[in-house]
């Protein structure tokens, strides 16, 4: 099975009524900005990143990174050995065998 036909059928099961919110940290919907709509302010800063094209098309939604670049947050999210996830939607680029 190829990995983007993969990716399609995961994409088409209705998942979105099943996450709990509840113990939510952080979210980040790139609404032009790197701010948390979780309500606990972890707000990002944008270090280098500029605004994109999200997957749909719809801009300012998305962040493209330069290698450099990055989004901090002012206090440390919790990382440790909690039963936890995290979801993104990455699209990386290719320049001469390199990510960029």
């Amino acid at each position: 099975m190829r990995a983007e036909t993969f990716v399609v059928a995961l994409l088409m099961v209705p998942l979105w009524s099943q996450i709990p919110t509840d113990s939510l940290v952080a979210h980040y919907p790139f609404n032009g900005n790197a701010n948390d709509e979780s309500g606990n302010g972890n707000d990002g800063t944008v270090n280098g990143a500029t605004l994109a094209a999200d997957r749909f098309g719809n801009a300012s939604r998305a962040y493209s990174f330069d290698g450099g670049s990055h989004i901090a947050t002012s206090s440390q999210l919790p990382v440790n050995n909690d039963v936890g996830s995290i979801s993104v939607w990455i699209n990386p680029s290719y320049n001469s065998g390199a990510v960029t």
